[in-house]
Formats: C-alpha cells, structure tokens, sequence
C-alpha cells in the first residue's frame, strides 16, 4: 500500500520590494537526527538571507498565529552572513512576555517573519510533517517548496533530492509478547523495493546495520528486534520495534516495554538516564547530571493487559519525569504520544478509576521518593481516597515495566497531571483552557487567575454578592472538596509551587478546578495544622491565601464546616481506608519478591510497614 503525500501545502511567500529575509526550510519533526543547543531534539527553522549585508535574528518577530505577527522575540541577537543560513530552534529561545515559546503543529500549521512594525516579511502555510524529514525551498529562496529526502539544515536546498512518498514503516510476522520456546520472524515491507535493515540490540536501524535478506530470524532468547525500510526515491520512514520475552516469568500484572536506542540512555553527552557531562542541578541537594535536563528521546511503547495480550505498539517520545526522585537508580519515564513520533495518543482505557480514554502523555512512575513508607502506592492511594469526593485525580495501574527487554520492576502507570491531563479528562486543546501551578502558567497564562485573586484582596467578602460573583470565576465546591482532602491528609509537602495545580477553561462561565497532584507525604500526621499554616503565612499568593479569604464569608464557613464533616463520616472512613489499602496490597503481591530482588531487598519492608502506619494513622482522622 503506497502512502502518498498529498501535495496540497501552499507556501504563502509575501515579497516586499526589498526582500531582507526568507523561511528556507523546516524540521517539525526532528526527533533524532539533529541536537539543538540545549542538547534536545527540537524542530527547527532555517532561515535564508539573500542580500549582501549581515542581518540580526534578533531584530525580527516570529508568529506560528495568523494575525498575530508580532507574538515572539528571539532572545539573544543571532546574525546571518549574506547569501548565509540560520537557524531557529523550538525550545525556549523564541518566545513571548509570558514565557510562551513557539510551538509548530506536526497536522499543519503556520509560520511567519515580520518586522517591528508588524510587517509580513514571509510566511508560510504548511501541512502535515512527517518523523526526521524536512519541508523547505527547493532552490534558495525560490518558490518551489518539496520534502527532502536528505535534510540540508543550516546549508544550501541547491540540488538535495525530493520526494512525494513516505517508506512504509515494517511489520514483523510474530507480535511481541512472551513465549515459551523459540521462534522464528519475518520482516515485510509494503514500500516496492525496499531494503530493510534491523537490529537486535535496541539501537536504531540504519543502512549500516544488518541488511535483512528475506529468510526468517530465529529468536532463541529474550530480544527487542528493531527494523526500518529504506527505498530509493522515496522519505525516510520509521522504525518498527517488537519485544520477544523467551522462557521468562510472565507477571500477575499488565507490562510495558520501553525501548530506546542505549545512546540516547547512557551517553555520557545525550543519555538522559546517566550523570553525563551535560547535566544540571534540578534541586539544591541534588547532583549535576543529565538525567535532571529536560530532554525527550525517541523510543517505542509496548502495552501487554494482565493476559498478556498485545494492546499497543508506538513510537513515543520519552524523558525523565519527577523531581528529587530523579537521582534514584529506578527513575520515573515520561511517555509522549505526538503526532511527530507518528501516533498522536494513547487509544486504550488503562484506568478503570478513570474514565479518560485520549491519552497524550503517561508516566511509569518509581513511586517518588523511596525513603518514604509505602511509597510505591502512597500517592496513588491517598488519590483514590480523595476521588471519592468527585475529585479530578491521576490514574492508576501498577505494571510490569521492562526497560530494552530488561526487567524494571514493578512501576505504576500514571496519568500525568498537566495539559495532556485536561485533553483526556475534559477533551480541551491546549489554547482552550490555563493551567497553573501555582502561580506560573504551564499552559496559557495566569491573567483571569490574578484578575479573581486582586478581587478577593480589595473586595468584602463578608457580603454574599462578593461571594457569589466569586463562585461564578470558582468552582467553590470543587475547591473546598480539594481543600478538606488535603487537610485530613496533612499532606505535608502542601502546598508548595509544584504540588498544587489548577485550570479554568477559557469560556465566558469557566471556573477554575483543583487537581489532585503529589500526594506522596500525606497520612504522615506530623502536629502541623494546615488552615493554621494558611492563615499565618506571610506568603501573599492565591494558592496560600484564598481560603483565608473566603472563609470572610458566614455562608463558605458553614459549607466548609459541613465539607469537613462529609469528608470525615464518608471519605476517610476508617473501615474504608483500611479495605482499600488491603485491595491496593493485594495487587501488588505477585510482583514484590521480583522487584525486590531487581532494585532493594528492603522494599517488601517498606511497604508493609507504611502500610501499617497508615492504618495506625487513620484512627487521628478525626481527632
């Protein structure tokens, strides 16, 4: 089957008389082939100029939004020589006052240069882009525009070939999955012609790697087979990944397979699981290493359901996720589904608690930090809990996580709690809504949240009219249900900027909502009061104060006494808690002992006795 590009991309090129500079080519979506300066894999903009005098990048606006020319800055001066090429890159150098930086859609899109004064210097209308092949000006500023089959960044389009059609990614003739004997495998490619070359050792496949010559592989151990098509006239294609586990224990629980090339894991300049030359200091007490950059690597995702069915097979982009739990040797992995890694979500329903289906982003997360009781289920029990209470929470499933065909351990699979969270439980873009944590914007920006909070502090809120006008901009309910939970917990890392988060769609009734996120150190019943230390903090914010400031109000004080009541009888019932933490062992019974032995023979402890204080906790519920 041919996959032909539809050639409907129509360049709109606006010439002045004095053309100064051009949009020469574009990589939307480069996820392997070219680093940017931070070390990452991000798309990138080469820009041409034709004059004879040296121009300043810095001196121009950029825009991915029509009508709208003036929207970024570059924000170091960058300077092209004449009949020279530049390039931008999308990270964090272009952006606007709000920290926004450019974004540039893979399903098509916008991009336009514009002088101070708003004038269109050149633009372009793109369509869908394709994994690691670029979209540019088959001559020099010429008007012909084609994907190259090789890209030519920051050099000359004269003479690189085009063409009009994507090699079709392989496909093997035996699924991934567990088996108990040998097996034997083929590689197909629809593509006429075409050469593929694999590997079996995670890495890549490229032309210099093992041409496949039609006769079957035996697989006579466990093996991550990696395959990908190359034919002559035609755009690089993608790459197929299977797991073969041979004569190996098959978990209780549902697995994942992450595989990625071991360069881009352990390098000592890319690798993004390693301490490497390239790192940085994520937290004051922590080590410079690569593992606390925000790097995205190429990968593949395999999901198998508690049977060990074949459920889902993509590639993904991957990075590490979490904070202080990073310098742990078992680190959190943050899965993307985006339409330049070729699938643009994660269609299955993973969380029976949950009912979100699109999933943009997952993580397999290591439980936090592992100096903490029980803490492998602590955050996601404490949010189940909560979620009785018709609370927006994080997903669920612990799994069997293997890391290029190599046991992990048992990793918990988790929704992640940012935009990609609002997609699959409200099915909102991200120009559709803010989110904030909790005074920064981590999607759209924190205007109507300062409008709502500059409110509070000037108005009466002792008057019902103030009241009501700010439960038309809050979902009170929502907020106090949030609160309570909190406050029985005695989450002791609450609030903090990174453990509180909130959003608001952008509509005229939109209200803002609270979302449940790390709850990792509750029911630790330190003798700290969480309305007290609300009420004295000197911290004069919306995520501290707002509380302090409805409770002005006769009417949010007798329905925050009423909350905590329902919270205390019906949430964190005592008999409850204890249930579900026998429940959330139980599931977990069959994996301890192996991933004991993989990480930390202490781990068994760890677990039963957090959960023993957790049960000896609940009885101060109340207190």
């Amino acid at each position: 089957m041919k996959k032909t590009l539809l050639l409907l991309f129509l360049p709109l090129t606006c010439y002045i008389s004095a053309q100064t500079i051009l949009v020469n080519e574009i990589s939307v979506c480069n996820v392997s082939k070219n680093l940017d300066p931070n070390y990452d894999y991000s798309s990138w903009i080469e820009i041409y100029n034709p004059t004879t005098k040296t121009i300043n990048l810095g001196s121009y606006y950029y825009s991915d939004e029509r009508g709208n020319p003036l929207k970024y800055r570059l924000k170091k001066n960058r300077y092209i020589s004449p009949e020279g090429f530049g390039l931008l890159w999308e990270n964090d150098e272009v952006n606007d006052q709000n920290g926004t930086y450019l974004d540039l859609d893979s399903d098509g899109g916008f991009f336009s240069i514009a002088d101070a004064d708003g004038n269109v210097l050149d633009s372009i209308s793109y369509g869908e882009q394709y994994t690691n092949v670029s979209y540019g000006r088959k001559q020099d500023g010429g008007t012909e525009w084609g994907f190259f089959v090789h890209e030519s960044i920051a050099s000359s389009n004269n003479g690189i070939a085009t063409a009009s059609e994507v090699v079709e990614e392989p496909f093997f003739s035996l699924r991934g999955g567990f088996y108990d004997s040998g097996q034997t495998v083929e590689i197909y490619s629809l593509t006429p012609d075409a050469k593929i070359y694999y590997t079996l050792d995670c890495s890549d496949p490229d032309p210099s790697k093992n041409l496949y010559d039609g006769n079957p592989i035996k697989i006579d151990s466990t093996t991550v087979l990696r395959a990908k098509a190359y034919a002559d006239g035609y755009l690089e294609g993608t790459i197929a990944t299977a797991t073969y586990m041979l004569n190996q224990r098959k978990p209780d629980l549902p697995v994942v397979f992450i595989t990625s090339d071991t360069i881009n894991l352990y390098n000592d300049t890319v690798g993004i699981y390693c301490v490497g030359t390239n790192g940085i200091k994520l937290v004051s007490s922590g080590d410079i290493a690569n593992y606390n950059q925000n790097w995205t690597r190429y990968a593949h995702f395999e999901y198998l359901d508690e049977n060990k069915q074949l459920c889902l097979s993509q590639a993904v982009g991957l990075s590490i996720s979490g904070n202080q739990s990073r310098a742990f040797d078992q680190k959190s992995l943050e899965l993307k589904a985006r339409g330049k890694y070729g699938t643009k979500r994660f269609d299955y329903h993973f969380f029976d608690d949950n009912p979100g289906k699109r999933f943009k982003t997952l993580v397999v997360r290591n439980g936090g930090q592992q100096f903490i009781p029980a803490f492998v289920i602590k955050d996601a029990f404490n949010q189940q809990m909560a979620a009785a209470f018709n609370l927006d929470h994080q997903g669920y499933l612990p799994c069997a996580v293997y890391l290029n065909g190599q046991y992990w351990g048992l990793m918990p699979l988790r929704e992640k709690s940012n935009g990609s969270f609002i997609y699959s439980n409200y099915n909102y873009d991200d120009t559709d809504f803010d989110m904030i944590e909790p005074t920064e914007a981590m999607v759209g920006n924190t205007l109507k949240m300062d409008s709502v909070f500059n409110y509070v502090q000037s108005a009466d809120m002792s008057d019902d009219s103030t009241y009501n006008y700010i439960r038309s901009k809050i979902d009170v309910d929502n907020y106090m249900r949030y609160m309570a939970s909190e406050f029985f917990l005695i989450n002791t890392d609450w609030p903090s900027k990174a453990n509180m988060r909130f959003f608001c769609p952008k509509k005229e009734d939109g209200r803002f909502r609270w979302i449940l996120q790390d709850l990792d150190k509750g029911f630790t019943y330190y003798s700290n009061n969480p309305l007290s230390i609300l009420t004295k903090s000197t911290i004069d914010k919306f995520y501290m104060k707002l509380i302090t400031y409805l409770l002005q109000n006769a009417k949010f004080r007798d329905f925050y006494i009423d909350t905590q009541c329902l919270v205390a009888g019906a949430v964190f019932n005592t008999d409850r808690i204890n249930t579900e933490l026998d429940r959330f062992v139980a599931d977990l019974h069959g994996e301890n002992d192996y991933n004991a032995a993989r990480w930390d023979e202490t781990w068994i402890d760890n677990l039963n006795d957090g959960v023993s204080d957790m049960k000896k906790n609940t009885a101060k519920l109340k207190k």
